[in-house]
């Protein structure tokens, strides 16, 4: 879809192909489809991973994953994305250096991508890390220092409360470890009647065909995990000025 002429700009930042489409991909499609100009930026091409069906890993599953996002965007009506090549499972270090108020690479790189679309509004997951992915964290934060330095509005994913409790445990048995859960939950600033778009945020995640089973969007990460998120998207305000027309409209209040 063509965004219309003086379009506000949606910009959403994650870690992972597949981060976008789990998390908030109905809401990137109702943007689109309001005329907006909505952007998806990925840090690093998901190389971490591996394909759950051919069990594919490093550059060969970078160049799958990488055209999955690709695929995703065009099925929710949105530009092609854009990708800052940090590598997969190595951003926690960003997130430490901005902790200590050092320079930091992925922000830099993600202020670039900034500067260049301005966009009214940037999406990412909240401080949570969806079920504690350090990559997710890094990208949270990084976004809240670019956020800062430009008064731009941030909003963080508010996923249902315990959604991930059961892909948690699993996880802690994995070498990859997990950040713990936030003392208390977010709260819903804004909530997203997403029941229109819930094909394309199946379409969307579908096209990440290497994280699913049997070509399966209901088999993402855990089976009974997607449901619950494709008839409305949460978001908590973490940073930056008040939502303004027509984005205000779209994503509401509570």
């Amino acid at each position: 879809m063509i965004p219309q002429a003086n379009a506000p700009t949606l910009l959403a930042f994650f870690a992972h192909p597949d981060d976008e489409a789990f998390s908030c991909a109905g809401t990137l499609a109702a943007a689109a489809a309001m005329g907006c100009d909505v952007r998806v930026i990925c840090a690093t091409r998901g190389e971490g991973g591996r394909d759950r069906a051919t069990g594919a890993t490093g550059a060969a599953l970078a160049r799958a994953r990488s055209g999955e996002l690709a695929a995703s965007c065009a099925a929710l009506g949105i530009r092609p994305p854009v990708f800052l090549d940090h590598p997969d499972g190595g951003l926690e270090d960003h997130a430490d250096a901005l902790a200590h108020s050092l320079g930091d690479a992925l922000a830099d790189s993600l202020a670039d991508v900034v500067e260049g679309s301005a966009p009214e509004v940037a999406l990412t997951l909240g401080t949570d890390g969806a079920y504690g992915h350090r990559d997710h964290l890094a990208c949270t934060a990084a976004l809240g220092a670019v956020a800062a330095a430009r008064s731009l509005t941030v909003l963080h994913v508010v996923f249902p409360a315990e959604l991930f409790t059961e892909l948690r445990r699993r996880l802690s048995r994995s070498p990859v470890p997990l950040a713990p859960p936030p003392d208390a939950p977010a709260t819903v600033d804004y909530r997203v009647d997403t029941r229109p778009f819930r094909d394309k945020k199946l379409a969307a995640i579908a096209a990440h065909r290497s994280q699913l089973v049997d070509d399966d969007p209901m088999s993402f990460l855990l089976p009974g995990l997607v449901e619950p998120l494709l008839d409305e998207e949460c978001f908590a305000h973490a940073a930056g000025p008040a939502l303004t027309a027509p984005l205000s409209d779209l994503f509401g209040g509570v």
